[in-house]
């Protein structure tokens, strides 16, 4: 019936099914309207792609919803191209809405339906309708999950976790929760998750269309510090798929022509300053949020210690962070020259005696999964770059006397440098940390495998 309905209808049929996404009273209905959101998405694609064909030539020179049009009032009485594309935003708009819904099952259905919804339609999809999805689609989606994340998990301390009631409510409904999923951060998380990974593929898979957008480089810019954000300040699940979503963005074939090539350089750059802003807020606890892109310093006036905000990473997180930054290399290699190789070393070695780790693999007979992908780093380093053999060498040579260090001056050194270096106090070790397990097993860590090799 679909097809019988004028533009404005179907715009009031969106607006109808997104009405009944968020209400409360019957998790059904909400999964059901999300469910119709998508045959409604379907249906636009499909009148568009028909349209487009029936009439190609007056469609090439058919306006495209601009991000600084209201969507509603560019929907015409006709069906057109332009009809279409703004009826499909708003959709999305609808979508995003129940993305951040307070259920669990609803808004993670809405996003997965939005982010497969993109996905299959971005290859048709104009350069303004682009720019619209991006600006008022995407980056909301980021904050308003975040924050409704925090409104949540701040109401729960408030009020208590109220476990055997979420249990049973879940149950009520006819879902099972596993017990790992069964709290309301682990919920949130699995839900961060989804959109860090949803939003990274499209800007992956659609890169050499993106690109020709004007403010691009800001929208790349701009999810780069959502990533290093959801790493540093987000639980261990969070954290690692930020470092994933940052590796994905950069899967992109390197045999892209030549002014491909030239318009995405710029993006390889400001990742590999994002990487190590990461690195050092792993490494000090600090948020180096204005970190000097050509210095790798951290400013007196704008660092601030985050201890108890700055996540505890696990050994599979930063061997997934450094194994990111070997895809990135490839397209920076060229303009990587000795400044930039001694601030790479010093995040190299930094992530490499991180102490605060939850577990640690024994290393006495064989170099964990962290230490291998630390010297498969290494091993990339240019040494024809002047003075990067020497520098490469000095750090080989401290990376073989770590097996005769103790875990005190490991754990410590890093952040007394740091702190010393811009007259900041280190930063005070966590409360208990010396009975800590994190403590405990770092000592299992003899680094005898790794001087070897």
């Amino acid at each position: 019936f679909l097809a019988l309905l004028s533009p404005e209808c179907l715009r009031q049929c969106i607006d109808t099914l997104g009405a009944f996404g968020l209400q409360m009273d019957d998790l059904n209905i909400s999964l059901t309207a999300v469910g119709l959101l998508w045959n409604v998405s379907d249906f636009i694609q499909t009148k568009r792609a028909e349209l487009e064909k029936n009439n190609s030539q007056a469609s090439k020179h058919e306006d495209t919803p601009n991000i600084d049009e209201e969507i509603d009032q560019m929907i015409g009485s006709t069906l057109t191209v332009r009809t279409t594309n703004a009826l499909w935003l708003l959709l999305l708009l609808q979508l995003s809405k129940i993305c951040s819904d307070p259920r669990p099952e609803v808004r993670n259905g809405a996003n997965q339906t939005l982010f497969r919804t993109i996905d299959m339609n971005g290859a048709v999809l104009g350069i303004n309708t682009w720019n619209t999805c991006i600006w008022k689609v995407l980056f909301p989606l980021l904050d308003s999950v975040n924050l409704a994340s925090s409104r949540a998990l701040k109401a729960m301390q408030q009020h208590g976790t109220e476990m055997e009631k979420i249990n049973l409510q879940q149950e009520s409904r006819g879902f099972m929760v596993h017990h790992s999923r069964n709290t309301v951060d682990k919920q949130w998380d699995e839900t961060k998750v989804l959109v860090l990974n949803g939003v990274s593929g499209i800007f992956k898979n659609f890169l050499s269309i993106l690109v020709n957008l004007e403010n691009f480089p800001q929208a790349w810019d701009l999810l780069l510090s959502h990533l290093r954000d959801s790493c540093l300040h987000s639980s261990h699940e969070v954290a690692i798929a930020s470092i994933k979503a940052l590796h994905t963005m950069i899967q992109f074939p390197n045999d892209s022509d030549q002014s491909l090539s030239e318009k995405i350089s710029p993006l390889w750059q400001t990742t590999w300053i994002m990487w190590e802003k990461i690195g050092l807020g792993i490494i000090t606890g600090f948020d180096n949020t204005h970190l000097p892109g050509s210095t790798g310093t951290i400013p007196t006036d704008t660092a601030t210690p985050n201890d108890q905000n700055v996540s505890r990473f696990s050994q599979d997180t930063l061997t997934a962070y450094i194994s990111s930054f070997t895809d990135l290399y490839k397209f920076i290699s060229t303009n990587f020259k000795l400044d930039e190789t001694k601030r790479l070393l010093k995040v190299a070695r930094g992530i490499l005696v991180y102490s605060k780790s939850p577990s640690y693999r024994p290393d006495q007979d064989y170099p964990t999964p962290l230490q291998e992908s630390i010297l498969d780093l290494v091993s990339k380093i240019d040494l024809n770059v002047k003075g990067a053999p020497a520098a490469v060498l000095n750090d080989l040579a401290d990376y073989i006397t770590l097996a005769f260090k103790k875990f005190d001056h490991l754990s410590q050194q890093m952040n007394y440098e740091e702190a010393e270096a811009h007259s900041q106090p280190p930063p005070l070790p966590p409360k208990n940390e010396g009975s800590s397990s994190s403590s405990k097993s770092f000592s299992t860590v003899t680094f005898i495998a790794f001087s070897k090799t």
